[in-house]
């Protein structure tokens, strides 16, 4: 293990501007981009192309940050780039209503427009992490799986063994003690 480098050798190459970040990071986060990239986009050449914007957009938005969790930080990137890659290469496509994404389905606690006034980024990770935690290991994947890991329903019943009622009834659990736990925190929802 001696060979793998670290983050903060990665992060420390980001901010001297060393192109031996990008293939630093490329070694040893690789895979995990792709998944999360290829979990959205369904398409192999789509999740390379958005891969690599990951590691552009990576050397362009590291040099100021105080970067606490680099892997966290390369997938939200992912997470991101594919999900507008899929949104521009649906829209062409689509003449009725967008299949919705895994994530829309918790837009409504984590995503609208006030979390940012209410909580600041650093707080709501902390309270998110806090909730995973204190999940047991199949809840906490599953959540995981559905809503970063973007795994259909389908996907869902097969890595679990689950009947999709089951995971339904799971998934709607989770996210009303999510919600339950944000609006705890004086989140309101």
């Amino acid at each position: 293990m001696a060979n793998r480098p670290c983050d903060k050798e990665i992060l420390e190459l980001f901010a001297a501007r060393d192109e031996k970040a990008i293939d630093l990071c490329a070694r040893r986060y690789g895979k995990a981009i792709y998944a999360v990239c290829f979990g959205i986009l369904r398409s192999r050449e789509d999740a390379e192309e958005c891969t690599n914007s990951v590691y552009y957009a990576a050397w362009t938005k590291t040099s100021g940050e105080d970067i606490q969790n680099l892997i966290a930080f390369l997938t939200k990137l992912a997470r991101d780039i594919s999900i507008d890659a899929y949104r521009k290469k649906t829209v062409a496509k689509r003449r009725g209503a967008l299949e919705s994404l895994p994530y829309e389905e918790l837009s409504d606690l984590l995503f609208d427009d006030d979390v940012e006034s209410q909580f600041d980024r650093k707080k709501l990770s902390d309270l998110l992490n806090d909730f995973l935690r204190d999940l047991t290991p199949d809840r906490r994947n599953l959540f995981i799986w559905r809503y970063y890991g973007e795994k259909s329903v389908s996907e869902l019943t097969k890595l679990t063994g689950k009947s999709k009622p089951g995971v339904y009834f799971i998934l709607n659990e989770l996210k009303n003690e999510l919600k339950a736990k944000l609006e705890k925190e004086g989140y309101t929802l």
